[in-house]
This record gives C-alpha cells, structure tokens and sequence, in this order.
C-alpha cells in the first residue's frame, strides 16, 4: 500500500502572507483604497482572491473587484518570490517523509502557475507533485 501526505501551500508549508499581502495592496492603492495590514489581512484570507478583496475592499462592485484581482495577478507574478519562505521545519520534515517512501502533494487553490513555481523553487524534489 503507498503512503501518501498531501499538503496545502500558502499557510501550511509556505509562509506567503506577507508577500500576497504586497500583491493585494498594490492593487488596492492603486484602485483607492486604504492599505491593508496584516491582521486584516489574516481575517480576511480564505475562500480565494475574489473573497479577499471583496472582503478587504468592502465592495461588492464587480469591476471594482475584477480590476483589484487584476491588479493583484499582475503584481503576483513579477513578486512570486518576494517574502515568501518555508515554515520552519517543512523542509525537514518533507526529507523524512520522501526518506520513508512517502509520497508527498500539494493541493492548492493558489493559480497552478504559480504552485508549480513556487514548489520546485523551495521543495524541488522533496514533492511528487
């Protein structure tokens, strides 16, 4: 029988906030709108980009929030890596678990673009895919 841990991306074995975090007040400065910190930022992630924004903005607006989502994809991709790194102890951990021929995922809601990048830069081998 194959063993197999799954794991999800931003906030289990990346630390992103700080960097969606970046993207997101990007796209809300240049739309207007007050920064955001990072304990409303905390509150309010979940549930996908459009959900943040919408939650951050406090708009249900739809070009409003298709024009901050935009914003944000673009910011995103020239910063993927920008105050983006490891949790403690999950690269160690990943070495253990591929040491015992477990296999390892990752399952996000996060642009496949950007999970793939994002695990081959900080993982690379340590997930099967």
């Amino acid at each position: 029988m194959k063993k197999v841990v799954i794991f999800d991306l931003d906030g289990t074995t990346l630390n992103t906030i700080e960097g969606l975090m970046g993207a997101l007040n990007y796209g809300m400065s240049e739309m207007g709108f007050p920064k955001v910190t990072k304990e409303e930022m905390l509150k309010s992630i979940g549930n996908g980009l459009v959900q943040l924004v919408i939650r951050t903005a406090k708009t249900k607006d739809e070009e409003i929030i298709k024009k901050v989502v935009y914003l944000f994809i673009d910011y995103y991709k020239k910063h993927l890596f920008d105050n983006t790194y490891p949790f403690d102890g999950i690269i160690e951990l990943l070495k253990d678990l591929k040491d015992n021929n477990i296999q390892t995922f990752i399952l996000s809601n996060k642009d496949d673009f950007a999970v793939k990048l994002l695990s081959d830069y900080f993982f690379g081998y340590l997930i099967d895919d």
